[in-house]
């Protein structure tokens, strides 16, 4: 099997959304103004919940919809297969769950609630196009939850910076979801998501005006603790709005997906300023 078809599967199985998971989460866990121990075993269960959940949406996805794009196919194809992954993958969380600090294992439980609760309203409402159509927008509320979750439940105390970040992190995970709803779009111009409902015009400032929001906040926190966090951020925020830009661009067309996944693996550049600086 060449490197290439393994990049390949690796796209398929969404793993590069688990690292990015994985490794927007231990931004949080290494905000270097209020440093504590990294619970790597936390970051570990995270990637697979992420994992699991992104498998089960597919799979409930290809029961009560057409199958439009190559992951919901691979997701059909080996449907069993996946099915006896996301069950190891739960047993797997759920018993190593148990050595998590407590305050960690309830925030898990809510988390695992809303998840399920979430699948359900998908599933009921599968013909709603409202429903349908704030799904990203409910999908970024609970990513940012997981995301944030684990390291903000174990802090003693948690200050306007620590909600600051959160809030700029939902939005950098709203305007990513919204150009993945753009190129949606442009392939099916019935599908519907959360750019049919705000239409092109505000989209196109949405996405615009966050990566200017992120300037803006580079400039207020340029000598403050959580700059280095706000940085990565915007470079985050401008590595989306390029997707975007270029969009008419064949290789942006074909890749979009992937490289709007890989934006979310930006923040290992934060070892980068904690090791030289």
């Amino acid at each position: 099997m060449t490197v290439k078809k393994l990049f390949k599967i690796f796209n398929l199985l969404s793993l590069d959304v688990v690292f990015g998971a994985m490794i927007s989460s231990w931004m949080f866990w290494s905000l270097p103004y209020e440093p504590i121990k990294i619970n790597y075993l936390a970051i570990g269960i995270l990637g697979c919940s992420t994992w699991l959940f992104y498998i089960l949406d597919r799979l409930v996805d290809n029961i009560h919809k057409e199958i439009k794009d190559e992951r919901h196919q691979f997701h059909h194809t080996y449907q069993y297969n996946l099915q006896i992954l996301a069950i190891t993958l739960f047993f797997s969380s759920f018993v190593l769950a148990i050595f998590l600090p407590k305050p960690i294992i309830i925030i898990g439980i809510i988390q695992i609630i809303l998840l399920i609760f979430y699948l359900w309203l998908i599933s009921k409402f599968k013909s709603n196009k409202k429903v349908q159509q704030i799904k990203e927008i409910i999908t970024a509320i609970l990513y940012t939850f997981c995301i944030v979750g684990g390291a903000y439940s174990i802090r003693k105390n948690l200050f306007w910076e620590d909600y600051i970040l959160v809030v700029n992190f939902f939005l950098l995970v709203h305007q990513s979801m919204l150009v993945f709803s753009y190129f949606e779009w442009h392939q099916d111009q019935q599908n519907a998501n959360f750019f049919t409902l705000i239409g092109r015009k505000l989209s196109h400032w949405d996405i615009y005006g966050i990566f200017i929001l992120q300037l803006i906040l580079i400039g207020f926190y340029i000598e403050s603790k959580i700059f280095e966090i706000v940085l990565i951020q915007a470079l985050m925020a401008f590595s989306t709005m390029l997707i975007y830009h270029f969009s008419d661009y064949p290789i942006i067309k074909e890749k979009y997906r992937i490289l709007g996944e890989m934006v979310f693996c930006l923040p290992i550049l934060l070892q980068f300023f904690i090791f030289f600086c």
